[in-house]
């Protein structure tokens, strides 16, 4: 295996790692929800916030 693979395939190995604890963790924090409920908090999670939109302003020209 290339250097680079085996770069390539700790940083899955770390996503995946990453991954399920995360799942671990949802489960106890909530421990009512049921799987496909936890499994929704995951992609959510995953998915991260959504994207800030900039704020659009004009800008004078030429600018001083």
């Amino acid at each position: 295996m290339s250097k680079l693979a085996a770069r390539l395939r700790c940083a899955i190995d770390l996503h995946e790692a990453g991954v399920q604890i995360m799942q671990l963790q949802l489960g106890r924090r909530y421990p009512n929800d049921s799987e496909a409920e936890i499994a929704a908090r995951l992609r959510d999670w995953l998915r991260g916030p959504p994207p800030k939109i900039p704020d659009h302003r004009e800008v004078p020209w030429p600018r001083s």
